[in-house]
Order: C-alpha cells, then structure tokens, then sequence
C-alpha cells in the first residue's frame, strides 16, 4: 500500500489551480481577484486539516484488509468454501476493531453480517437517498440527513471510482471533489466528504498491489487473469510482482482496463458506497459514527471479494 505517496497527488491538481491564480494577481490585481486567490488558500488549507482529520478512515481500510488476508491465509485448512471464509474474515475483523479503535465494532449501525460472520450483501453502489433513513438498523438512534449539496459530492466520490480507468484520473477526480465540497459544505460535511473519498483511494490502491495475493489463497476457485503488460505482451497476475513496475504498460492491457479487475474496481466503488451510507446516517454521532463507517466499508470490501474467489 502506497501511504506515503497518496499526500502529495492528491493535492497536486488543486495546489496547482490556487497557485496559478496567485500568481495572477499582479499589483494592478483588482481586488475581487485578490479575494479570490485568498480564498483558494483558505480552501486549500481547509482540505489539509480535513485530511489530517479523516485519513486515519483509509489507513484502518488497509490495515483491516491486510490483518483479514494474514487470518484467511493461516487458516486455510479450515477454508472449504465462502461460508468458513466469511466466518474467520469477521472474527479477523472484530479483533483488528478492537485493537485499531480501542472498543468494539458499533453493530447496531453497521451490517449485522458482521456480528454474525456470514458474508451479506456484496455492495450497493447506486447513489444515496433519503430512503436509506428508514434502515431498521438505525432504530433507537437520531439521524440527521446530509445537506443535499453533501449527498450529491458522496456520491460524486463514488462515481469516480466507478468512471476511472487509471490510478491518476481517480486521483484528479478525489482532488476535485474534495476542493469542491471544502470550498462550499461546512466543516462537517465537507470532512464526511473527505472520508469517504480516504476510502476509495486506499482501497483502490490496496487491490491494486494486493488483488494477486488474494487470488492465491487457499481453495479459492481457479482463475486466470492478466493485470498488466510487458512489452504488450500481456502478463499473469501471479507473475507480475517478479517484472519491474516501470515496465508495465499504461494502455488496454494494464490493470485498471482488464475486464476480470474490473470486478475489483466494482469492490472499490462499493467500500467507498458502504462509508458513504454509514456516514449519512451516522456522521453527527462523533466517534461512533465514524467507526461504524469504517468497519462497514472494510466489511464490504471482504464480502466483496470473497464473492469473486470462493
């Protein structure tokens, strides 16, 4: 996983934007330009302190994968299908919560899958609704709906992961967003924004240079597929960490356009979907929301993925 190196691209497109209007205003700058250039740096510096705040969300979804991987791989005797799967991958979870966030997962806001270490729904991408309020799992706590502006850039968030066909236009479109919502949501919206788009990056990254490994594991079913290409010669998943990263192809043939990852892709786009819904319902809560959040796109990342090999 590439912790340190999502800081810097993510940042980069707006950085850039609210430079070049810096640099514009000259002394002969009128001063709306002037107020505007000051306002990209207070948006800018909004979007860090939101980071600094959220990022932990995507360093447990990567943890939580990585702890859950290290669990299915000892264990692998005791796996004869998805259901023996399911059940170590929620034990494995429950233990990495109680470690990462101190306590135990909220489960009267999150899948009760997980309480019950079976695999339940796969992921729901389609775009937040109002609806979602009337979830019977929510009984017995207050909800308070996100503005409609903050509905719209969650679900922004989730589209992109969808659209994207490389690491770099992902990236763009989350640095986008996030300026987006930063510069017109309150600070609490904006940050229930920036956490879900914390999600998609690191699980996008995540499967990107752990997808193989997976596949690996014991009694998975047999799959065959290409992430990359060497010379345009496509390149077997499970031999691609033996070729030098520099040598992969960017065009049809890399990991972002394969038809088989592209499932993996759909898996992204339903960790960020599972955030976003726990987040709706939940972000006025403080902490507890948040950990809910966090443990239900990291549950659906698993369920997700262990849909697609067992």
């Amino acid at each position: 996983m590439r912790m340190s190196s999502i800081r810097t691209p993510i940042l980069s497109v707006v950085v850039a934007g609210a430079f070049a209007a810096i640099a514009s205003c000259t002394t002969e700058s009128t001063a709306p330009r002037t107020d505007s250039a000051a306002d990209s740096l207070v948006t800018l510096q909004k979007v860090e302190v939101l980071r600094s705040k959220y990022e932990w969300i995507g360093e447990y979804h990567t943890n939580g994968l990585k702890q859950i991987y290290r669990a299915l791989a000892r264990n692998g005797d005791q796996i004869h299908g998805r259901s023996d799967a399911c059940r170590i991958a929620a034990r494995a979870l429950k233990e990495f919560h109680r470690t990462a966030r101190k306590g135990e997962v909220p489960f009267g806001l999150v899948d009760p899958a997980i309480a019950g270490e079976v695999c339940g729904d796969a992921g729901d991408t389609r775009p937040i609704r109002s609806s979602v309020l009337q979830s019977s799992l929510l009984r017995g706590f207050r909800t308070s709906e996100l503005s409609a502006p903050a509905i719209n850039y969650v679900n922004q968030v989730v589209a992109a992961v969808q659209n994207a066909t490389s690491r770099t236009m992902l990236v763009g479109s989350l640095s986008s967003i996030r300026y987006a919502s930063a510069a017109t949501l309150s600070f609490a919206e904006a940050g229930a924004v920036s956490g879900v788009a914390s999600v998609a990056i690191t699980s996008a990254d995540y499967w990107e240079s752990n997808l193989s490994a997976w596949v690996q594991l014991p009694s998975t079913r047999p799959i065959q597929y290409y992430m990359g290409s060497v010379g345009g010669v496509p390149v077997p998943a499970n031999t691609m960490s033996a070729a030098p990263a520099a040598r992969y192809s960017a065009g049809p043939f890399s990991w972002w356009y394969n038809p088989y990852v592209r499932n993996y892709v759909k898996v992204v786009a339903a960790d960020a979907g599972a955030a976003a819904r726990v987040i709706y319902t939940t972000w006025h809560l403080g902490p507890i929301g948040w950990d809910a959040a966090a443990a239900a796109a990291l549950w659906v990342s698993t369920g997700a993925v262990l849909a697609l090999i067992y």
